[in-house]
């Protein structure tokens, strides 16, 4: 009951608790004595009529309204959290591969720009990445394509999870969105169809760096907000 009163709207609340304990002192307290003019009394008789309707549109507002919003959150949850967790998995996966290729370790958890860079030096852009092309060819990815396949991935997953907007914490929205227009992903776009000359990605390690910062951020509210449940 306590976790279901704290989910519901703080104004609400404390704009009916309020009238609730005004009430409370009216009918305990002032209505003891006469009001020394009928103006007063019936005046006295409007502001209970008015705090007791305040009460009732709580309680209206509680038991069908937040009640049918809690249970909506409830099913909707686990498909928000999944392509949430969709998200950071897919930044996940991306270090992985970077680590396994350029033979410098990143982890998510201790993401820095340094770890980046080294193992961005590590890498010629448009060496094989870790994507086939196509099922029947034998067509790797250059680290472009490989970074695009990613950003569309989670630029899907990113949409489904906005289009229940009203079942999301805002919170998570303000990083969802931190994450979709990331400079990483702008910079893909740019580059993906105008060819470098640079010898390695260390040029690009800044702006990945920053996604992953977003996506870490991203991962430890998960964290918290299950931790609160």
């Amino acid at each position: 009951m306590g976790n279901f009163l704290n989910s519901a709207s703080r104004s609400a609340t404390y704009l009916a608790g309020g009238a609730l304990v005004a009430l409370t002192a009216k009918a305990l307290i002032l209505n003891r004595w006469p009001a020394p003019s009928a103006f007063l009394h019936d005046f006295g008789v409007l502001v209970e009529a008015i705090l007791a309707s305040v009460v009732a549109s709580y309680v209206f507002y509680l038991f069908v309204v937040h009640l049918k919003e809690v249970s909506d959150r409830e099913t909707v949850g686990p498909y928000i959290d999944r392509h949430t967790l969709r998200v950071v998995g897919d930044c996940e996966s991306q270090l992985f591969a970077i680590g396994k290729v350029s033979g410098s370790p990143v982890a998510l958890e201790n993401i820095s720009l340094k770890a980046v860079t080294e193992a961005f030096s590590n890498i010629p852009p448009y060496s094989n990445a870790p994507l086939l092309l196509g099922p029947k060819t034998n067509k790797y990815a250059n680290w472009f394509e490989y970074f695009e396949h990613h950003k569309q991935r989670t630029r899907e997953s990113i949409a489904r999870v906005m289009a229940q907007l009203i079942y999301v914490d805002a919170k998570r929205v303000s990083l969802l969105a931190a994450v979709d227009d990331c400079s990483h992903f702008s910079m893909i776009q740019h580059f993906l169809h105008m060819p470098v000359s640079n010898p390695d990605m260390s040029a690009f390690a800044n702006t990945f760096h920053d996604y992953c910062v977003f996506c870490l951020a991203l991962k430890q509210h998960m964290s918290e907000a299950q931790s609160a449940l």
